[in-house]
């Protein structure tokens, strides 16, 4: 059973994002839950060890676009 650590509430324009650290027996990990009508949520999960390299591309889309939004549509880089 996953044992939440840790969870804070993101809301952006329309949508409502809940981001929490939680541990199982296989590790910690962070669960990213964008809550949708009908009290549904889709959900991205992120094993603590990958955390710095995601936040690295993140970061990198931060200045694509004027005001900090993303500018290129999700073109991935490097691959």
């Amino acid at each position: 059973m996953d044992q939440k650590i840790e969870a804070q509430v993101v809301r952006v324009e329309r949508k409502t994002f809940t981001i929490s650290l939680n541990e199982n027996p296989r590790g910690r990990f962070v669960r990213i839950m964008e809550m949708t009508a009908g009290n549904m949520s889709d959900a991205v999960v992120i094993p603590t060890s990958g955390l710095s390299e995601v936040v690295r591309v993140l970061q990198g889309f931060i200045p694509a676009e004027p005001g900090g939004g993303v500018g290129d549509g999700g073109e991935s880089r490097g691959e």
